[in-house]
């Protein structure tokens, strides 16, 4: 039976180690002591991985130490390897590989063979206290391993100490922490890339998603790590390359012309990039709409690396940690995106916009345009309210919101639903606290930019439509039974009822009605800095201003099949990673708090409640709440990282 302050040889990380046993746990394991860099260490282990016990107990771990080194001295050099000769591919006990190497079969003699020709040499291999000869096959594969071995214990020399320095409380030079950090770093985004990350976590033998978890644990041991850093999101960013391009773009025509149309961008408060601006002004009894769009397709072709990236990706990113987009910075923030006082190439779609609202005499033309006034959401709703401000100004965002009225009740008259429930964004920087701003759709000036979007969508549809152009037209068939009369809803439970009856859009290359915005032809073109497909359509209609011929419906379609499955994924990612940290917002200061929501579906067990103040839906196990219905919940605990919330009803 197994005792303690027996030594004994066990299996540990794929090779034998001398130990010495201080405490047994039958029937399943045993607590071992063996030497190590930093003094004994004890390893627990299954006694299934005990290779051999030795007949000599020893007091304490340097006695174990010691007989190890005396049993080396007493073998004769070569014996071990004549030993292998005489017996290869032979079954053989202790016993007689002892005689062969001591000339004697004692206890003594049998245990310094199990320690030397079991622990130290590559001839035999050790299997329930007996000593197998090895092939030559695997004496090569074992010289190979520990010359490896070797060469990574050279290259983690310096990562070794740097552990053993953080093992015993100190801290490390911090030229030393951020190099050893940007190595992990750069290997979570590309395994290639961190060379020295990558022979550290060869030699602790771990791969796929457990190697991940070991980087990210010595990153958050060095402190440069925060625990709910996504590697995945560094792995995407990394995978943007920046390629040279001409400032200027090399296709821009010399005699395109510049406009003189005092151009508003309406934004967030810190925009990543900026594509769009517009321009609003009466004329007669209606409007003249023009929208301006950034036009990045003129510095790529399509078998540019840019676009093959971009296309890749299929649209930007926009996680909670950081924005990965999908066109690298010098061309979406930079040199294309729509910044005020700078001259920049456009696409503009133009049109008329009647009495009652109607959008008609749609046209797209090439345009240098420069954006006079850049506005944010929340200066033009208190201008809308009545605050005061630059007059000039002023009377430029309220024209602007009674044509987005117009449009508003000329789409709602052709059976429009305009639903907006309440939206956030979520902002959680790394090693700082998570913040939740309001980016709810149905304010003034929001809604202004989504009537001028969508204006500009339904231009380039007709547009396609009569030019017959293979464009992505989004589509959408009419709901089944609509639960609502069309009109404009901001409560999240009627948003939720109309939702339920609608059916999936989908995008196609051939002109068709999109219901619940109750337009004719509707394309998306008014976000080519961070949606690949808005770039095709640009291609289509740019092939037909120069008078080249447009690609036809199957390169579209093609271009599509690469591009939106991708952004599809980006978007499902980036909710996962708002109510990610939505939850632990709540697991860390919404505890015993009290958030008000509301009652939007049923469910097979219960009822789905959505907090407005977070935008976020929490599933309730009671079945009185009607829907509709108001209520209090209390935050019992949260944990993001199983997607758990309680709550309770009070």
């Amino acid at each position: 039976m197994l005792q303690v302050h027996a030594i004994v040889l066990v299996a540990h990380d794929g090779a034998p180690r001398l130990g010495r046993v201080v405490a047994v746990r039958l029937p399943s394991f045993c607590k071992v002591e063996w030497p190590a860099a930093d003094g004994p260490e004890v390893v627990r282990v299954a006694l299934d991985a005990l290779l051999a016990v030795l007949s000599l107990p020893a007091a304490d771990l340097p006695a174990a130490v010691a007989r190890l080194a005396a049993a080396r001295a007493r073998t004769p050099a070569d014996a071990v390897e004549t030993a292998w000769s005489l017996l290869l591919g032979q079954p053989c006990g202790t016993g007689e590989v002892a005689q062969l190497l001591y000339g004697a079969q004692g206890p003594a003699e049998r245990d310094d063979a199990l320690l030397v020709a079991g622990l130290d040499d590559d001839a035999f291999r050790l299997d329930r206290s007996q000593l197998l000869p090895r092939s030559p096959d695997e004496r090569q594969a074992l010289r190979t391993q520990r010359q490896r071995r070797a060469e990574l214990d050279a290259q983690l020399a310096t990562w070794d100490e740097a552990l053993r320095h953080l093992a015993t409380g100190r801290r490390l030079a911090n030229a030393q922490r951020d190099a050893m950090s940007a190595d992990l770093l750069a290997w979570l985004a590309d395994a290639d890339r961190g060379p020295v990350t990558s022979g550290w976590v060869e030699r602790k033998g771990c791969t796929g998603a457990e190697a991940s978890r070991a980087v990210r644990e010595l990153l958050v041991l060095l402190g440069t790590f925060d625990p709910h850093d996504d590697p995945a999101v560094l792995r995407h960013a990394a995978t943007l390359p920046d390629h040279a391009f001409s400032d200027i773009p090399p296709s821009l025509p010399a005699d395109l012309p510049h406009s003189e149309l005092p151009w508003v961008t309406i934004d967030n408060d810190d925009p990543h990039e900026i594509d769009d601006a517009v321009h609003v002004a009466q004329s007669g009894d209606g409007y003249a709409l023009a929208v301006a769009i950034a036009y990045p397709a003129l510095w790529f072709g399509p078998e540019h690396p840019v676009d093959r990236a971009a296309r890749a990706r299929g649209a930007t990113l926009y996680h909670p940690r950081t924005v990965c987009p999908m066109l690298c910075d010098r061309i979406g923030r930079e040199v294309a995106s729509l910044v005020a006082g700078a001259w920049r190439p456009a696409l503009v779609f133009q049109a008329e916009v009647t009495a009652d609202g109607t959008l008609r005499n749609p046209r797209v033309a090439e345009q240098w345009v420069r954006v006079r006034w850049a506005w944010r959401y929340s200066a033009v709703d208190t201008w809308l309210a009545g605050e005061a401000g630059d007059p000039d100004q002023v009377a430029c965002a309220r024209l602007l919101w009674q044509f987005a009225q117009l449009r508003e009740q000329r789409r709602i008259a052709d059976g429009a639903w305009l639903l907006y429930r309440p939206e956030v964004d979520v902002r959680a920087p790394r090693f700082g606290a998570v913040r939740i701003l309001d980016a709810s759709q149905s304010s003034p000036a929001r809604r202004v930019v989504t009537e001028l979007m969508i204006a500009a969508g339904v231009a380039a549809g007709q547009l396609g439509r009569d030019l017959r152009l293979a464009l992505p037209y989004r589509c959408q068939p009419p709901p089944h039974k609509p639960p609502l009369p069309p009109g404009l809803y901001t409560d999240a439970a009627q948003v939720a009822h109309v939702l339920r009856a609608t059916q999936p859009s989908s995008t196609l290359t051939e002109p068709g009605g999109h219901s619940l915005m109750a337009v004719p032809h509707y394309v998306q073109v008014t976000s080519p800095l961070r949606r690949y497909s808005d770039i095709i359509a640009h291609r289509q209609f740019a092939a037909h201003l120069r008078g080249r011929r447009p690609v036809d419906a199957a390169q579209v379609q093609a271009w599509l099949a690469e591009c939106e499955p991708e952004a599809a994924r980006l978007r499902s990612w980036q909710r996962t990673a708002d109510r990610y940290f939505k939850l632990l917002l709540l697991a860390g200061h919404g505890q015993g708090r009290v958030w008000q929501a509301q009652v939007v579906r049923p469910l097979a067990a219960g009822v789905l409640a959505f907090v407005p103040e977070l935008a976020l839906d929490v599933p309730l196990r009671s079945r009185t709440l009607p829907v509709g219905q108001w209520c209090t919940l209390l935050v019992r605990g949260a944990d993001p990282g199983r997607d758990r919330l309680e709550v309770a009803v009070v």
